[in-house]
């Protein structure tokens, strides 16, 4: 069976995979597949360069994340193996997809030790609208959200069983997370809300030589740090952007409020789950001892923390929101799995999967409306714009473009430095 969902997540996620202008979010595309060109013609893996961009310079470096360009680094290893195109650098991100799907099904294996509800969460990840759209575009978000996921899952096991070979496991997997976008090593909080740390202290040595362990892996980041400084990439254009108490205050929640609560109920989870979800994380309150509690109960808390330093950014993307996907899908097979137990009180014939089965059919025009819509909202004709572009000018000109972000593409396929205007 979770294979099946597998399949039905790749399925799902590797639609149209070749399409030039796909998803109003392909700037992010444009500027990870330029970085590659830029690689590949230069034979510099280390500087980040945008042709796009910065059209008066000599060498067209940018500065806009602060951690390596893992994605294009995936787009010149797909290239290397399926040939210069789209839907071979595009794959790499379904495949990590597909790979978060098996993740959170031995997650929610772990909390609930139960297969249906296991089999569920994964089944929610594979259709959940966010996580199909991002799931394919060349951005950090998926190759960031599996090893997120992942360092989850390898936590959860050294709770489980108390083998500090897990921690390292997990820190790795964090750290990776961490390096493809750093608004993912926030999934380190719910961890540290689940350990049972005064069980822990009960015998010092060997807590010292766990804490040594969750500890060692980090140095990851550290040296990833100190080598981005030695190259000069490392650089926070954006660190104004964060104002911690912002979230706060009801100036934001009146211009910002609708925005944020259509991304996660129109585009990413649908009312259904995001229903689910809270009814799910009430039940954990409510409850509060256990391990699927206490893992429900931390992934909500760090909602806020999050959205303290992202403030900024979740009020303008919907992608802000991915670390939570894993919430969203235990949570709601969580509440359904409550729901069902109250109804076999009622009726006792009653059985889960009726619920489960209900749940998706009542979800089905909303999941597929979601994902049609992101997939449609397209800005057809640049490629063939930028193509057009390229047979009229010559390949050293620079060229002034009026558009709109998401007419990077534009610049992209013309191959030409452009100063963009928006």
């Amino acid at each position: 069976m979770l294979l099946l969902i597998c399949v039905l997540g790749l399925a799902l996620r590797a639609y149209n995979l070749n399409f030039p202008s796909i998803g109003y979010h392909n700037m992010k595309e444009n500027e990870y597949l330029s970085m590659a060109e830029e690689m590949k013609r230069t034979g510099d893996f280390l500087t980040r360069r945008i042709y796009f961009y910065n059209a008066f310079e000599d060498n067209p470096t940018v500065r806009l994340y602060p951690q390596p360009p893992l994605v294009s680094y995936q787009i010149l290893f797909a290239w290397n193996i399926f040939g210069e195109n789209l839907w071979g650098a595009r794959l790499v991100n379904v495949l990590f997809g597909v790979f978060s799907i098996i993740a959170v099904y031995f997650i929610a294996l772990l909390l609930f030790n139960h297969v249906g509800l296991s089999l569920f969460s994964a089944f929610l990840l594979a259709i959940m609208p966010l996580a199909v759209f991002f799931s394919r575009n060349m951005q950090p978000e998926s190759g960031g959200f599996f090893f997120m996921i992942l360092s989850n899952l390898f936590y959860l096991k050294f709770i489980s069983s108390s083998k500090k070979y897990y921690l390292i496991f997990a820190g790795l997997a964090l750290s990776v997370a961490w390096l493809y976008k750093l608004s993912f090593f926030i999934a380190i909080l719910p961890v540290l809300f689940c350990l049972p740390l005064r069980t822990y202290w009960r015998n010092k040595k060997e807590f010292f030589r766990q804490a040594l362990a969750f500890v060692l892996p980090y140095l990851t980041i550290v040296f990833s740090i100190a080598w981005l400084m030695h190259i000069g990439q490392w650089e926070f254009e954006q660190l104004s952007r964060v104002q911690f108490l912002e979230f706060f205050t009801l100036s934001y929640w009146q211009k910002f409020g609708r925005t944020i609560w259509w991304y996660a109920m129109g585009e990413n989870f649908t009312w259904v789950y995001l229903s689910l979800t809270l009814l799910g994380v009430a039940v954990a309150f409510f409850r509060r001892k256990g391990l699927s509690n206490r893992y429900i109960i931390g992934w909500t808390l760090t909602f806020i923390p999050y959205c303290m330093i992202f403030s900024d950014y979740v009020n303008q993307h919907n992608y802000y929101q991915m670390p939570f996907l894993g919430l969203v899908a235990v949570a709601s097979a969580y509440a359904v799995y409550f729901i069902s137990e109250k109804l076999k009180k009622l009726i006792r014939q009653f059985r889960l999967v009726y619920l489960m089965i209900l749940v998706f059919a009542v979800s089905i025009p909303l999941v597929y409306d979601s994902i049609a819509r992101m997939h449609v909202t397209i800005f057809p004709g640049q490629d063939i714009a930028g193509e057009s572009l390229k047979e009229f000018t010559a390949p050293d000109e620079r060229v002034f473009l009026l558009t709109h972000c998401q007419g990077n593409a534009i610049a992209r396929y013309a191959h030409l430095e452009a100063l963009l205007t928006y």
